[in-house]
């Protein structure tokens, strides 16, 4: 047998190898969707009483007036508790601006601090102080002092 015999008979023993294994996975995905169909049905197949079952309908209030909307920096803000508006509300305008740019535009302190023209610490020293006036504005209504 000479080097290039050797050679086309390996091509063909590799050819052959190939499409066997691509015959037998093409019935291994074969068999498992027909085992899939015995045991799964097609939501479009449903009747409408029972494919209503499994959907679900979002409700939205238009008009809340317990929602408080602020606007920082052309950032539109929406607090939906009460009592965290009003603790915002009593916040220095600066200490306010950033905790809303920071927990309710995800903004992080160096975006906050381009945009307000302020130091990164500066930033970080206003979020810290604000959040601990809101803590004691907030222990403050909860406990009624």
């Amino acid at each position: 047998m000479t080097m290039e015999e050797f050679n086309l008979y390996q091509e063909q023993i590799f050819d052959s190898f190939s499409k066997r294994i691509i015959k037998h996975i093409g019935i291994d995905i074969h068999n498992e969707d027909e085992a899939l169909a015995e045991v799964e049905t097609s939501i479009s197949c449903l009747p409408f009483k029972e494919a209503a079952k499994l959907s679900t309908e979002d409700t939205y209030q238009l008009e809340d007036s317990s929602v408080m909307r602020f606007e920082v920096y052309g950032f539109p803000v929406e607090v939906k508790d009460p009592l965290l508006g009003q603790a915002l509300l009593s916040l220095p305008p600066k200490r306010r601006d950033v905790i809303l740019l920071f927990y309710f535009a995800d903004r992080n302190e160096p975006q906050i601090g381009q945009l307000l023209h302020i130091a990164t610490m500066t930033v970080n020293t206003r979020r810290k102080k604000a959040l601990s006036a809101l803590r004691e504005i907030l222990e403050g209504l909860q406990y009624g002092a």
